[in-house]
């Protein structure tokens, strides 16, 4: 499809119509892994399967040979890092396989490898102060405000604009 060209409209030729053709193909280029934070990871991962995709998707069969792998794709001194600290591998024996598997260990474990323990922190954290009054509605005007609020949120209309009928009429 072609669109007229906003820019120098005024430097056409006579043989030039204005018209400018756009490309239609744009590069698909890997998602690169900046950091070792769970976020980064868990973000990475997705990018990196809507890349495998949308590279599958255009080269229609041969895309094994398309896709850019894995070990490229990291920050420079990162996988280096990572295979002598962490696992404890030569940078040769990381194949996109062994990178796959050890960062997806990583994202389905819990941060830090640590849950929490909510019984604990609630007895420690929760504070409830018994000297204030939890009665929102109090006296005559407070039961009318609550029987509004509650009148207010009745499902569905017609049984709401019933009741408020009913209500107005008796009262």
């Amino acid at each position: 499809m072609l669109y007229p060209h906003p820019i120098n409209i005024d430097k056409r030729t006579d043989d030039d119509d204005g018209c400018d053709a756009i490309p239609i193909f744009t590069p698909v280029l890997p998602p690169r892994l900046p950091s070792t934070s769970h976020a980064s990871h868990v973000k990475w991962r997705k990018e990196r399967r809507e890349y495998e995709e949308s590279v599958r998707n255009r080269a229609k069969g041969g895309a094994e040979d398309k896709i850019v792998p894995i070990r490229t794709t990291f920050d420079e001194g990162l996988l280096p890092m990572w295979c002598r600290l962490r696992w404890q591998i030569s940078i040769d024996d990381a194949t996109d396989e062994v990178i796959l598997t050890e960062i997806d260990k990583i994202i389905s474990s819990v941060k830090n490898n640590n849950v929490p323990d909510v019984d604990d922190e609630m007895r420690e954290m929760l504070c409830m102060d018994l000297s204030e009054s939890d009665q929102f509605f109090t006296g005559d005007d407070g039961k009318q405000q609550l029987y509004r609020v509650l009148i207010a949120s009745l499902e569905p209309r017609a049984l709401r604009e019933e009741v408020e009928r009913t209500v107005r009429f008796k009262a």
